[in-house]
């Protein structure tokens, strides 16, 4: 739970969402948790280069940890990321890998790689079509209609690799990014490590056995290793939440 003045309106948002089950879908509106991920996140925004954007921070009701933006200029945190959140320096670490996304322009290019994943994915399915035309046509029968199908649900497979490798790509740059913001405002990336630290706990024994090529973030522990070795060169590494956060 979130430390000192934090503390106490994270408290309260607690009991609101266990009291009223209705808020277990969609957003909800408290203006002082609000406030305080704004106090948080107005550094940050401020040496991205993202000051004048006019972001809005939007609460999900949802237990789960998570935190994600849709555009450059909505940024959501479900409240599950509150409630489990120790110090403000993990609610920071967050509120800084998310602002590498917008700062980024990360989901526009998304956009793009969907966009043109969709282009080869249509290629490679008239590629597939054309084969099995050509089997038909040679009365090939079904060996060359199979190796048409396969070809076709090759290309499915590619755009997914694709899409993919591209997230993993973005989510890596999202990460030094928010490394940067943390340096500049000479704050901690101990928050953001021990985050990914407790993902890497709950489902390590889940992803042992698991393609990395078809993880839309990076491996957990390589992820972890990666970052700790980036962090710990800051001096601020292992400076402390000031009192009035």
């Amino acid at each position: 739970m979130l430390a000192r003045k934090g503390g106490a309106l994270i408290l309260a948002l607690i009991i609101a969402f266990t009291s009223h089950p209705a808020l277990a879908a969609g957003t909800i509106r408290d203006a002082e948790i609000e406030n305080l991920i704004r106090d948080y996140a107005t550094p940050i925004f401020r040496v991205a280069g993202l000051g004048s954007q006019n972001i809005t921070i939007h609460l999900v009701a949802d237990r789960s940890f998570n935190a994600f933006v849709i555009d450059g200029q909505n940024m959501f945190f479900h409240v599950g990321t509150l409630m489990r959140s120790e110090t403000p320096n993990q609610v920071i670490g967050v509120i800084a890998h998310e602002t590498g996304h917008i700062a980024g322009g990360h989901l526009s290019r998304l956009r793009q790689a969907i966009a043109q994943a969709r282009s080869t994915s249509l290629i490679t399915r008239l590629i597939g079509i054309a084969i099995m035309g050509a089997g038909v046509a040679a009365g090939g029968g079904g060996s060359v209609g199979s190796a048409g199908a396969a070809v076709m649900l090759g290309g499915q497979s590619m755009v997914q690799r694709s899409v993919l490798a591209y997230r993993r790509t973005e989510e890596s740059a999202a990460d030094q990014a928010a490394l940067a913001y943390l340096n500049a405002t000479q704050q901690s990336a101990k928050g953001m490590l021990q985050t990914f630290a407790f993902f890497a706990n709950q489902g390590l024994a889940s992803l042992r056995h698991v393609d990395p090529y078809l993880l839309s973030h990076p491996m957990p522990q390589q992820r972890i290793v990666q970052l700790r070795t980036m962090a710990k060169q800051s001096s601020y590494y292992n400076k402390k939440d000031p009192p009035e956060l």
